[in-house]
């Protein structure tokens, strides 16, 4: 069959190889199609993308055939497809995505990584191997023997559905017991699970750029439940919020809306690729949040479908569950939809950046601080105001002798002026200093 080729085809990509002739080579290409994605090997082309042709179209189909079926476990779905270009013959070995990973080539799997056709390390063997059995993380058994405590799990479930008891019948029922042992979704929601994987940094910028960090804190070792409330109070203290007065009606506007926020965090703890050996971080600017959880998208939806919200896969469907039970998230496969309407009406949109092994929700900020300091000043407010203009930076110690209050009435005064957006709140180690914004 002669077909033309297209402009997107003159160049070598992720899903495109050119080979002048077969090689071993081949074999480890097909090998990584096979694992992670459809793709063609264009045979008779050299690197350059200059068409040379082949002289033997039929007896290379035919090594190519035997070479497949000679090296590469299981056998992937292909095919060989003569092509025509510049009056020269050359052929197309497409490689279709497989669902029996992983396909090994001697033994090794391969991955590619820009143009190159590359091992994969043992971790990603594991993911290959999950993806071949139909499994997910959080279903997958715990092998060593551990004696775990659900303390928050059980206040959770106590509160929003009324379980008294958290017995071995209500695990099994989760999925947190699965043939008489822990899965791994047990352990993340255990209180110590002690897994590296499943850490989030959380960071508060002085500005729009990472030079000056204002506040940071890490979790880990907690269950992934305590997790969410941590990054809500964080977000709680680092947020704007403004009132606006319209004859009879008061408004609430906030920053970032409370509800994007609520379900990126969401997202990021429930499909997370807790196999990924790096942590998910929040960072949070003056003119955005920033949330990144590691690993890519997962196997069986492009990036079109994840960010136009309408084709969902849980890479964890137990975690999910829970979730949506625990009424953590609203409904499955929303989260995407419920971000973008949060956002509806405001200058600014949130944006979607799916990379390879992350995927980061960046979540731009209505500029709300100009307005809140347009409100007066009290004459404590100006006096602190009046000093920082002086000083610079002071401590909640130098403030309260200052304005002649106690400890208490002194954070209450600092924490309203940094929510208002006057001042900003600098968490210096042991030391907490405070600056006007």
């Amino acid at each position: 069959m002669n077909i033309l080729f297209t402009p997107s085809e003159r160049y070598e990509n992720k899903y495109q190889e050119f080979k002048l002739k077969y090689s071993q080579t081949v074999l480890k290409v097909i090998c990584a199609f096979a694992n992670y994605h459809d793709g063609s090997i264009l045979m008779g082309i050299d690197d350059e993308g200059q068409v040379i042709g082949l002289e033997d179209l039929e007896a290379t189909a035919l090594q190519i055939e035997n070479a497949i079926r000679d090296n590469i476990v299981p056998i992937p779905y292909y095919e060989l497809i003569h092509r025509e270009r510049e009056n020269q013959s050359v052929l197309e070995v497409k490689v279709f995505y497989g669902e029996n990973q992983p396909y090994l080539l001697k033994g090794i799997a391969y991955t590619r990584k820009d143009t190159a056709s590359v091992p994969v390390d043992r971790e990603e063997l594991k993911r290959l191997i999950m993806k071949g059995r139909k499994l997910q993380f959080d279903a997958m058994a715990v092998s060593e023997e551990r004696e775990l405590k659900f303390t928050t799990l059980e206040a959770k479930l106590r509160e929003r559905i009324g379980i008294e008891t958290l017995d071995e019948n209500v695990l099994k029922t989760l999925g947190v017991i699965q043939n008489d042992a822990y899965t791994h979704a047990a352990l993340l929601l255990s209180d110590n699970p002690q897994m590296e994987n499943a850490t989030i940094e959380l960071v508060r910028f002085v500005s729009s750029n990472v030079s000056q960090i204002m506040d940071h804190q890490t979790l880990k070792d907690m269950s992934i439940l305590e997790q969410v409330g941590r990054c809500l109070n964080f977000f709680e203290k680092h947020r704007l919020v403004q009132e606006r007065i319209e004859g009879v009606y008061r408004e609430t506007v906030e920053e970032v809306p409370l509800v994007a926020y609520r379900e990126a965090v969401a997202n990021l703890i429930v499909h997370r690729d807790y196999m990924h050996q790096a942590s998910a971080r929040i960072e949070i600017f003056d003119d955005r949040i920033e949330i990144m959880s590691p690993g890519g998208l997962p196997a069986g939806i492009s990036e079109r479908e994840y960010v136009s919200g309408n084709v969902s896969i849980s890479r964890n469907e137990l975690l999910a569950n829970l979730f949506l039970r625990l009424g953590m998230i609203e409904k499955l496969a929303t989260g995407v939809k419920r971000i973008k309407t949060s956002y509806q009406g405001r200058r600014s949109l949130p944006e979607f950046v799916v990379r390879e092994n992350s995927i980061t929700v960046i979540l731009p900020k209505e500029q709300l601080a100009k307005m809140e300091r347009e409100i007066p000043l009290d004459p404590i407010e100006e006096l602190i105001v009046s000093y920082l203009k002086v000083n610079g930076s002071a401590q909640r110690a130098d403030l309260e002798g200052l304005i002649q209050k106690g400890k208490t009435t002194t954070a209450t005064i600092l924490t309203k002026m940094v929510k208002r957006g006057i001042l900003i709140r600098i968490n210096g180690g042991r030391s907490v200093f405070y600056q006007l914004r």
